[in-house]
């Protein structure tokens, strides 16, 4: 039998059909590409080659709670370029913005439906029908924050340029934060804020540069009375790694 399957993390997978030398088993949902070990009454052994597997992967959420309308982007792998289905629970979100849903990035708005302090599970659906793992969110009370869809640029190799955040519901102020991988969020200065502007037909938000030169994957959030935004990539620097 099939008990402990190695893909990147131990799990379990069903077995279809048995004999002396093969094995024909289902992939578990949210799999990775690894290797596979396989064991019985008389021990186990691991294969020799790596298993490529495709399953749609959820890595995290940004934000991790909001109410309903807020923009939330789940970022992970093998989401598909065509778009799939998201769940929050068993209702299903809808797909924000022209560039919604990427291979590596959905932005979806938290669906109506659940009461204040619930906590969903959100989980991805491909076109093709295969599952992700599944994350969890929580659901709060009040009016959605920001929802950004673009960042242009979304890199830099120096730090001065200007970001301008494509998205809706700015209001009046606020702020824009730039989140490293590791240690504390910095402030950003902005030049414009809730400007539409005809080039991207959305509304916007211009920083006056930025407030990170440290090479790094930054998250890109902003923030008014409501709440924080979903959050987007931002790069220093532009240059991909070898």
């Amino acid at each position: 039998g099939c008990f402990n399957t190695d893909f990147s993390a131990t799990m379990s997978c069903f077995v279809g059909n048995t004999g002396s030398t093969a094995i024909t088993v289902r992939t578990p949902v949210a799999s990775r590409t690894g290797h596979i070990v396989v064991a019985n009454g008389d021990g186990s052994d691991t294969s020799g080659e790596t298993a490529i597997i495709d399953s749609p992967y959820i890595r995290n959420t940004s934000p991790l709670s909001g109410p309903a309308g807020q923009y939330v982007t789940i970022r992970g792998t093998n989401f598909g370029d065509d778009p799939g289905q998201v769940f929050f629970d068993d209702i299903e979100a809808e797909v924000q913005c022209a560039d919604g849903w990427e291979d590596e990035q959905i932005i979806v708005a938290v669906p109506e439906g659940f009461t204040s302090a619930a906590t969903p599970l959100i989980q991805v659906i491909t076109q093709e029908g295969k599952y992700s793992n599944e994350e969890g969110f929580t659901i709060t009370a009040g009016e959605p924050g920001p929802g950004i869809c673009e960042l242009q640029p979304d890199c830099s190799d120096t730090g001065a340029d200007n970001v301008t955040a494509i998205g809706e519901n700015f209001g009046a102020s606020g702020t824009v934060y730039f989140d490293p991988s590791e240690g504390d969020y910095v402030e950003g200065d902005v030049s414009l804020w809730d400007v539409f502007n005809s080039t991207y037909n959305s509304q916007t938000i211009v920083t006056d540069g930025t407030p990170v030169t440290e090479p790094d994957t930054y998250n890109f959030t902003a923030g008014n009375a409501s709440g924080i935004s979903n959050g987007l990539d931002f790069d220093i620097t532009c240059t991909e790694p070898p």
